[in-house]
This record gives structure tokens, C-alpha cells and sequence, in this order.
């Protein structure tokens, strides 16, 4: 987390500054075991410091930048329009890209078996990138519109109402046969 604050953070302020121009209240949830003091240059910007639960955040808002991990997909669960965004170091980059080879990082994507949403990384993340994109998540009809139209169906995608109780049935299951 202390990464994703230092590298990715400054430029999600950046890049949506304009929009605070235009009536857009910008928030960012607070990790947990950062200290306040590493969001100060987000709130002297402008933006509102959050630290409820990350997911009454994305409940409530119009789009979300979110960095890529879990939080992609419990963000696309709750179906507010997103873009993945993540930057690392460059050796790591390199390496991870060696390493792994997926077309998309973000889980929401994953889950889509393609782009279904923005992915924003390493050179992409930068501020000029991000505010043309969260410029398309807020105020592009069309683009809300599929985003939107994959998010509602994003739950069963997954397996539906009650996945994770079968998934664990069925991990029981198979242990007790070892």
C-alpha cells in the first residue's frame, strides 16, 4: 500500500484536478496502516480524505480510479465505472511482465476474459492520461453505459449468489477425501 500512495497517488491528483473545476468532489480512501500524514498533498489539493469502508466509498460515487488488486473487482461489484490503475518500479515491471502473461492486470478485466475496463499502467498512469479517462467515466454516456451493462452481470459471471459457500463446500469436500 505504501507503494501504491507514493507512486500512483500524485499523479491520481494531478489528473483529476480540473474536474474539481467542474462541481466533481474528489475523495480518496484511506489505506489501512498508512498515516493521514501521507495523504496531506491529496487534501491540500482538494481532494476529501476517507476513512470508512473502502466499499461505501465506490457505493457511492460516479466512477473510481482504482489501483489494481482486489479492489478492481469489489469495486466493478458494486457497479460503479472504473479504470484500473497501477505503477511499479521498472525493474519489477519488467520482470512481472516476463513472468506473467496476462493482456490485462486488472481482476475485473480478468474476470471479463479481456478490456472491458480502462487499464491505466507504468507510463499510462500519468495525469494527462488520468484526466481524460476519468473525463470519460463521468461524463461519457456511452462509455458509463457498457461499463455499466458488464458490472450487472459481473456477480454471476463469478459464480453467482452463493459462490463462495459452494467454493467452500466443495474445498471440504475434497479435503475430507485426502
Amino acid at each position: 500500500r505504501r507503494q501504491e500512495v507514493e507512486s500512483i497517488l500524485p499523479s491520481l491528483v494531478a489528473g483529476t484536478e480540473s474536474l474539481a473545476g467542474r462541481g466533481v468532489t474528489r475523495a480518496v480512501s484511506l489505506a489501512p496502516g498508512r498515516p493521514r500524514e501521507a495523504y496531506a498533498a491529496a487534501e491540500r489539493a482538494g481532494c476529501r480524505l476517507w476513512a470508512g469502508p473502502a466499499r461505501d466509498l465506490v457505493a457511492a460515487a460516479d466512477a473510481a480510479l482504482v489501483a489494481s488488486g482486489t479492489a478492481t473487482l469489489e469495486t466493478g461489484l458494486e457497479g460503479t465505472p472504473l479504470a484500473v490503475v497501477y505503477r511499479t518500479g521498472a525493474l519489477n515491471w519488467y520482470l512481472d511482465r516476463r513472468v506473467v502473461s496476462l493482456r490485462t492486470i486488472g481482476l475485473v478485466n480478468i474476470a471479463a476474459g479481456g478490456s472491458r475496463v480502462p487499464e491505466l499502467l507504468q507510463d499510462e498512469a500519468s495525469p494527462r492520461r488520468i484526466a481524460e479517462v476519468a473525463e470519460r467515466l463521468l461524463f461519457d454516456p456511452k462509455e458509463r453505459a457498457e461499463q455499466q451493462a458488464y458490472l450487472e452481470g459481473l456477480a454471476e459471471k463469478l459464480g453467482g449468489a452463493g459462490s463462495a459457500a459452494r467454493v467452500a463446500r466443495e474445498v471440504l469436500r475434497v479435503a475430507a477425501r485426502a
